[in-house]
C-alpha cells in the first residue's frame, strides 16, 4: 500500500517538530552550577558585615546574571539565619520559614557529582535546625540534623579533601559531645557521633588554610567564631581563644571583617569570659555603625562589661538591649542587671522594683534568666559585699574582688547557709585565678560542703573548678571525680552550662584514664 501525502508541507513541519522535541528530549538539562565569583565574594563580605540589604542587591544582580548560579541561594540562605539566631524574632521566623523548603528544592536542581551539592544541602539544614532550636522547634530541629549529618559524612566519603565540608562536621561532632542526657534523643535521632577534640580539629583546618579558594577563603571567618567560642567554653583552653580572635587583625583573609557585628560580638564575648573587661568595653565601645541590621546583643555585652566594672550607668546598656530585642531570651537577666545596677547605687527601692520584672518577662529557656527568675522569686536581695565580688571578679579584677571579701567581717554580711557557700565559691575563682591553687582548691572544697542540697550553683561550680585544677595539674583521677560530683548534685541555677562543661571535661580526662 502506497501511502499518499496529501499536504507535504504540514508532514515537515510535524517531522520537524517531532524531531525537536526528541532532540530536547535527550539533550541534558541546562546544569546548575557553583560559582564564588566576584559578585558573590562582594554579596558574602556584605553579609559578614550586616550589610544585609546590600548584599541582597547583589544577589539578585548574580541571578539575573548568571541564573544557573546556586551559590546566591546558599548566601540568601544564611542572611535569614543570621537574622532569626541573632534576633530571635518570631514574626520573622514564621515569615520566612517556607523558604527553607523552596531553597532546598533549588539546591536539589543542582550536580549531583559535585561536592558543594551536598554541602549546600547539608549547611541549609545546619542553619534551619538551630534556628528552630531558637523557637523550640526541636524534633524538627532534629530531623534537619540528621539530614545535615548523613549528607556530610556521604560528602566526606566521597571527597575527602573537600574543605567545605569541615565547618559543618565539626559543628556536628561538637554537638554530639555537650547534649546534655535529657536530649539524648536527639543526639539519637539525628545519628551524631564524636566529640569535641574532632569536631574543633576539623574546625582548624579551615582556620589554617592557606590557599586561593575564595570559598573556603570565606569560610574562615565563621570558623574562627565557632573555634573562639568552642575554646573558651568547651574546651577550658582561653589562651586558644584569644589566639584565634587576634587572627582578625592579622590574617589577611579576616581583617576585612574586624568590625562585623558578629566578629565583635565574640571578641567581646571571650575577652568577658576571659577576665578581659578593658578590652571588652574598649571593642563595643569603638564598633562602627556601617550595617543596616543591629546586633542588640551587643548591647547587652556592652551593659555586662560596664556592670563587672560596678558601673551603676550599665542600666542605660540593658535598656537598649531590652527596647531593640525582639526575642524572649536575656530579658530576664537584663532586669535583674538592671536591678544590680539600683543596688550598688544604693536605691533597694529600685532593685525591688525591677527584679519583680525578672518574673514577668522574658522565657525560662536559658541558665542566666533561670538564675535571675530564681533571685526574683527567693524575694532575698543579693548580699552587696558578694554581689561585688562577683561582679568585679567577671571583669578581671582579681585583687579589688578579693580585698572587698577580706576587707568586711563575715558577719557583717553572711547571713545564711546560701552566702557562706558563695562567699568560699567566690574566693576559690579568685585565689584560682591568681594562681594559687591550694587556696583555691580549700575554698572550693568548703563550697561543696557549704553548698550541697541548696538550689544555687556554688556547689556544682566548685566542684566543676576543682575538676579544672585538677586536670591542669595531670591528676587525672581526682579531676574525673570532680567532674562526676559536679554532674552528680541537684541544683536550679546554670545547671545546663555547667553540665556541658562537666561533661567536656570528663571527654577530656577519659584518654588519660585507659
Amino acid at each position: 500500500m502506497i501511502l499518499s501525502i496529501q499536504h507535504p508541507g504540514a508532514f515537515c513541519r510535524k517531522i520537524l517538530f517531532l524531531t525537536s522535541a526528541l532532540v530536547l528530549l535527550y539533550l541534558p538539562a541546562r546544569s546548575q552550577k557553583y560559582e564564588f565569583n566576584p559578585v558573590c565574594r562582594q554579596a558574602w563580605d556584605a553579609v559578614m558585615m550586616f550589610r544585609f540589604n546590600e548584599a541582597g542587591n547583589l544577589l539578585r544582580q548574580e541571578k539575573i546574571l548568571n541564573p544557573d548560579n546556586l551559590i546566591p541561594v546558599y548566601i540568601e540562605n544564611y542572611i535569614d539565619f543570621l537574622i532569626l539566631f541573632t534576633g530571635e524574632d518570631l514574626s520573622y521566623f514564621n515569615q520566612h520559614r517556607d523558604l527553607m523548603k523552596k531553597r532546598i528544592d533549588l539546591l536539589s536542581k543542582g550536580m549531583e557529582s559535585s561536592p558543594y551539592y551536598r554541602f549546600c544541602l547539608a549547611d541549609l539544614n545546619i542553619q534551619w535546625a538551630f534556628a528552630r532550636l531558637k523557637f523550640r522547634e526541636y524534633a524538627t530541629a532534629g530531623l534537619e540534623l540528621k539530614r545535615a549529618n548523613e549528607l556530610l559524612k556521604e560528602n566526606h566519603a566521597r571527597y575527602p579533601a573537600f574543605m567545605p565540608d569541615r565547618l559543618g562536621l565539626g559543628i556536628m561532632n561538637v554537638l554530639a559531645g555537650i547534649i546534655p542526657d535529657n536530649y539524648k534523643w536527639l543526639a539519637s535521632m539525628a545519628g551524631l557521633g564524636g566529640n569535641i577534640e574532632q569536631g574543633a580539629a576539623h574546625i582548624q583546618r579551615i582556620i589554617d588554610y592557606q590557599g586561593g579558594d575564595p570559598f573556603i577563603c570565606s569560610l574562615k571567618s565563621p570558623a574562627c567564631i565557632v573555634a573562639a567560642l568552642i575554646n573558651v567554653n568547651l574546651r577550658n583552653n582561653p589562651d586558644c581563644a584569644m589566639a584565634v580572635i587576634a587572627k582578625f587583625d592579622t590574617d589577611p583573609d579576616l581583617r576585612l571583617y574586624a568590625q562585623s557585628p558578629l566578629v565583635i560580638y565574640a571578641k567581646a564575648n571571650i575577652y568577658l569570659k576571659t577576665g578581659h573587661n578593658a578590652r571588652a568595653l574598649a571593642v563595643l565601645s569603638h564598633r562602627g555603625n556601617e550595617s543596616d541590621y543591629r546586633l542588640s546583643f551587643l548591647d547587652f555585652q556592652a551593659g555586662t562589661a560596664r556592670l563587672n566594672n560596678l558601673d551603676p550607668g550599665a542600666a542605660g546598656s540593658f535598656r537598649k538591649f531590652l527596647a531593640g530585642f525582639r526575642g524572649t531570651n536575656y530579658i530576664k537577666s537584663s532586669w535583674q542587671k538592671i536591678a544590680w545596677a539600683s543596688l550598688l547605687a544604693g536605691d533597694t527601692a529600685s532593685y525591688r522594683k525591677y527584679i519583680r520584672q525578672a518574673l514577668s518577662q522574658g522565657s525560662l529557656e536559658v541558665d542566666e534568666d533561670k538564675q535571675a527568675a530564681g533571685e526574683a522569686s527567693s524575694g532575698l536581695m543579693p548580699c552587696v559585699p558578694l554581689l561585688k565580688a562577683r561582679l568585679l571578679f567577671d571583669g578581671g579584677y582579681y585583687q579589688r574582688a578579693l580585698q572587698t571579701l577580706l576587707n568586711n567581717s563575715l558577719t557583717q554580711y553572711i547571713r545564711n547557709k546560701s552566702d557562706l557557700a558563695e562567699y568560699y565559691y567566690r574566693l576559690g575563682r579568685i585565689y584560682q585565678s591568681l594562681q594559687q591553687s591550694q587556696r583555691a582548691l580549700t575554698n572550693f572544697r568548703l563550697a561543696v560542703k557549704n553548698g550541697q542540697g541548696l538550689p544555687q550553683y556554688y556547689a556544682a561550680g566548685a566542684a566543676l573548678q576543682m575538676g579544672i585544677i585538677h586536670e591542669q595539674q595531670h591528676e587525672y583521677a581526682s579531676a574525673d571525680s570532680s567532674y562526676r560530683l559536679c554532674l552528680s548534685m541537684d541544683y536550679k541555677e546554670y545547671k545546663t552550662s555547667l553540665g556541658q562543661k562537666a561533661r567536656a571535661g570528663l571527654n577530656r580526662v577519659k584518654k588519660h584514664l585507659r
